[in-house]
């Protein structure tokens, strides 16, 4: 019925919704962002259409096919084809969380394709975060690890 009445609305397309982010972020650039911080965007913007070209054969996606499996797709590419460190690939998440949330929150998309995506940091844990620790004074003995600390009972000693 709008395209008849001549009020053609804008497709809802990942880069084009992308794009219109970018243009409101550049009248923001020395007033409330750096110029550091919009190339960050403009770099995430050109990853996601190489990501789109390369791997889907695509220009553009509309914005409701932009999925969980995407998202994992997309931190995939960055890490292994564009051999991205973690803190580089995870800024780039981070700038395309953006724009995701933004499309779940005027309801462009049902569900938000981040919403079981954990933030990856470091590799594996160091030995120190995995050691026993006891106390003279007969506290409970506890295991750290991460993000989980578990408590063990005190050890006993048999002296027989």
């Amino acid at each position: 019925r709008d395209k008849f009445l001549g009020k053609e609305e804008k497709a809802n397309t990942l880069l084009s919704l992308f794009s219109d982010f970018l243009e409101k972020q550049n009248k923001l650039v020395g007033i409330d962002i750096t110029q550091s911080t919009f190339n960050k965007y403009s770099f995430t913007y050109r990853r996601l259409q190489e990501f789109l070209i390369e791997t889907m054969n695509r220009k553009d996606i509309p914005i409701r096919n932009v999925n969980h499996d995407f998202v994992y797709q997309f931190r995939i590419y960055l890490k292994a084809d564009k051999k991205l460190s973690i803190n580089s690939s995870e800024k780039l998440m981070r700038i395309f969380k953006r724009i995701t949330t933004f499309a779940f929150k005027t309801e462009l998309i049902l569900c938000n394709p981040f919403a079981f995506y954990t933030k990856r940091t470091g590799g594996l844990p160091k030995k120190s975060s995995l050691s026993f620790t006891a106390s003279k004074h007969r506290k409970p003995v506890a295991m750290r690890t991460g993000y989980l600390r578990i408590r063990l009972p005190k050890p006993t000693v048999n002296n027989k």
